[in-house]
């Protein structure tokens, strides 16, 4: 697969007929530096990203929000496939096998025959050992980009939004019957001893493959907002309406086609349009403590791909608490549902902590995600932001051993 293509297919996912596990992702800095955590202390207009009621809360600052705009990128590759698809590409194991065995098929005599016949042994070892690396392997890629106008200083709060976001990556897929296939035609090289009897090539029925598909939704929304009180505890609840533009990518290659295998993203792209909804709910019990709750796209959504694989958007919902004290903010969240596996980073259900340090100029934050579903997954986060006179920037990373993301943010705010 020519450079260029393979770092196209890093941005296509495999779905295998699951929903996405990106609903909640962190689609801005402070969020993705305090650990994921959103829906009970999302702030600076970023509420409408994740939960329309904070647009209302009591306790946040009433202004007009611009955000100009915020970039958020995760890469996972927990399995090293990347490292094993470059080796198979470089070191060209099917071509290899395919020049030895044909050697071996046109010795004349019993001396090429025994030195053909080595070859075709240790290539077609090498083509099983290498083959076998890529089996079950992903890479994940997910990205979002996001503007809005929010205007919390109104009696009925509104936000606009256009957020871009969605999963890609790649997966490879060993049939145990090809390996098998090999391991038997390697056998009957070894034991050949007859000049002129043809040993056929297994590699022409060989039904591995790398599968790439994946999904962009980009969403036009507009979120409501409305508060209310009782005693000295303030409600507020919120909804997103949302027209959903939706790009779904899907190919297909078999693993003799990884050397030359020509990808364009038009070629694999399916494109429809729905209308789908989020909500949201948060309770002020003090000016310190607040719970919120949000669920994201309530009306199941299901997309066929270009090779009528499915890939379906089902409600996914959230949870958590925020804790404000002087200057410092502890947040927790927790997902209510579980994220089905998408054939690359298996299912996902997060609990995430984070911590802030609000400075009159500068903040810090620092957070911590560990994935239910998956006990090895923690990923640590820290971030920093910059207030110059009315404009916020800030930048945030979280990363593990095989996992690192990024995200940036401007915010105008009067």
């Amino acid at each position: 697969m020519k450079c260029h293509n393979y770092l196209l297919c890093l941005i296509i996912i495999t779905f295998q007929d699951n929903g996405i596990a990106a609903s909640f992702m962190a689609k801005d800095p402070r969020s993705l530096a305090m650990g994921g955590t959103n829906v009970a202390v999302s702030s600076y207009g970023n509420q409408v990203l994740y939960n329309p009621a904070l647009l209302s809360s009591a306790n946040e600052k009433k202004a007009v929000y611009w955000g100009i705009p915020s970039f958020s990128i995760r890469v996972a590759d927990p399995d090293n496939l990347s490292l094993a698809i470059d080796d198979f590409t470089e070191n060209k194991y099917f071509d290899n096998f395919n020049s030895a065995l044909s050697d071996f098929n046109q010795s004349a005599t019993f001396a090429e025959l025994d030195r053909s016949r080595i070859q075709v042994v240790k290539t077609g070892n090498e083509l099983v050992d290498n083959l076998s690396s890529l089996s079950n392997k992903a890479i994940e890629l997910q990205g979002s980009l996001a503007v809005f106008f929010a205007d919390t200083d109104r009696g009925l709060p509104l936000a606009f939004s256009v957020n871009a976001w969605g999963s890609f990556g790649i997966v490879g897929v060993v049939i145990d019957n090809d390996l098998q296939q090999m391991r038997e035609t390697l056998d009957a090289v070894d034991n050949l001893n007859i000049i002129g009897i043809q040993i056929p090539n297994p590699t022409t029925d060989f039904e591995s493959n790398i599968q790439g598909r994946g999904i962009l939704l980009q969403e036009f929304a507009l979120s409501l907002s409305f508060s209310n009180s009782l005693s000295n505890i303030s409600f507020s609840y919120g909804v997103t309406p949302k027209y959903v533009h939706v790009n779904t990518y899907d190919y297909h290659f078999t693993a003799v086609e990884i050397d030359f295998a020509e990808i364009s993203l038009r070629s694999g792209l399916k494109t429809s349009q729905n209308f789908n909804m989020d909500a949201g709910l948060a309770i002020d019990f003090s000016e310190r403590w607040r719970w919120g709750m949000a669920i994201k796209n309530l009306f199941t959504q299901k997309y066929d791909t270009i090779l009528n694989n499915s890939i379906e958007l089902k409600p996914t919902a959230r949870t958590g608490f925020s804790y404000h004290f002087t200057n410092q903010v502890i947040s927790i969240d927790y997902d209510l549902t579980q994220e089905e596996g998408l054939g690359i980073g298996g299912s996902s259900q997060y609990l995430s902590a984070g911590y802030e340090f609000q400075g009159n100029v500068t903040s810090l934050r620092f957070g911590y995600r560990h994935n239910f579903p998956d006990n090895n997954v923690n990923v640590a986060s820290l971030g920093i932001s910059f207030k110059v006179w009315s404009t916020r920037m800030d930048f945030s990373v979280a990363a593990s051993e095989n996992e690192i993301s990024s995200a940036a943010q401007l915010i105008y705010i009067h």
